[in-house]
């Protein structure tokens, strides 16, 4: 499993989650915790649905985006 925490949508952000699920064939998992305070609710939304259109090695691999405080 591979945790991101922090992220806030920057294109650096999102450009080390896509290089890491395009680079790892052996990924089941991926967390990502974006920052709550500073991302909104909608914001997190937008950066779960950009997660879903990159591609994948691994056929097994799970985007999970925690957008809830704990």
């Amino acid at each position: 499993m591979v945790k991101v925490v922090g992220i806030i949508g920057t294109k650096l952000d999102m450009a080390l989650i896509k290089l890491l699920l395009a680079k790892s064939p052996m990924l089941v998992k991926m967390l990502v915790e974006p920052d709550l305070q500073l991302v909104d609710e909608e914001k997190g939304v937008k950066i779960l649905a950009e997660l879903t259109t990159f591609q994948r090695v691994s056929g097994k691999a799970k985007v999970e985006c925690q957008l809830e405080r704990k």
